[in-house]
């Protein structure tokens, strides 16, 4: 018996791997935490660009960890290939038209009166044909002027969704107080060990205090690792 894998999320022996498959962590846009990915034979190595096909379009991502073979404990996504200069190039002319787009679904909120909502990044596909702007906001507005609004003006499908302070913070990444890259930016399983909290610090023997919250205000994912 090969016992308990730690949750599905540490890797099983060296000697148990062979026949496991080959996957990578990513972070996808739109997407919060890293995703896993099958890296099948391809040569990735961290801050590589990557093409991947999600369920809602094609999107460009970022090598978070380095690949090796291990249990997949979510659905992986396929990656189609190593992102081109001309996907580079479509993905800066995104990145601007995200911003053209965040700033129209301001104003049509202001427009039709919604009020207690701000919306702070917008991702748009590889193909341009899915759009997703993120936001946050104070109960719960109607947004459904600004969806209608951008779709009309923008020609794509547009998704509006609301945005937590942990989605904020592995979404915009960077490093903790421990001086390393936030576990939610880089590591797929970092939010699937269930939810994160003083109890856990406490069994540990850790008295609760600044230094155990991270970036998002919540205590940090590798309490509960």
């Amino acid at each position: 018996s090969r016992g308990d894998p730690g949750g599905d999320v540490i890797a099983y022996p060296a000697e148990d791997s062979r026949d496991l498959p080959r996957l990578v962590d990513v972070r996808i846009p739109g997407k919060g935490v890293a995703k896993l990915c099958y890296a099948r034979d391809l040569d990735l190595r961290v801050g590589y660009k990557v093409v991947v096909e999600t369920e809602d379009d094609i999107f460009i991502g970022s090598v978070a960890l380095t690949p090796r073979r291990r249990e997949a404990y979510m659905r992986p996504y396929d990656i189609l290939r190593v992102a081109t200069p001309e996907d580079e190039r479509e993905e800066d002319e995104h990145r601007e038209l995200g911003r053209e787009i965040r700033n129209e679904a301001q104003k049509l909120a202001r427009d039709h009166q919604v009020k207690g909502v701000e919306f702070i990044g917008c991702d748009v596909s590889l193909g341009s044909s899915f759009v997703e702007v993120k936001y946050t906001s104070e109960g719960h507005p109607d947004l459904d002027p600004v969806l209608y609004g951008l779709e009309h003006t923008y020609g794509a499908r547009v998704v509006l969704r609301h945005f937590t302070f942990i989605e904020r913070a592995s979404d915009a990444g960077g490093c903790d107080t421990c001086g390393v890259p936030l576990c939610c930016a880089t590591w797929s399983g970092a939010r699937s060990m269930g939810p994160v909290n003083v109890r856990l610090a406490k069994q540990q023997g850790v008295t609760p205090n600044e230094k155990i919250m991270g970036c998002c205000g919540e205590v940090k994912c590798c309490m509960r690792y």
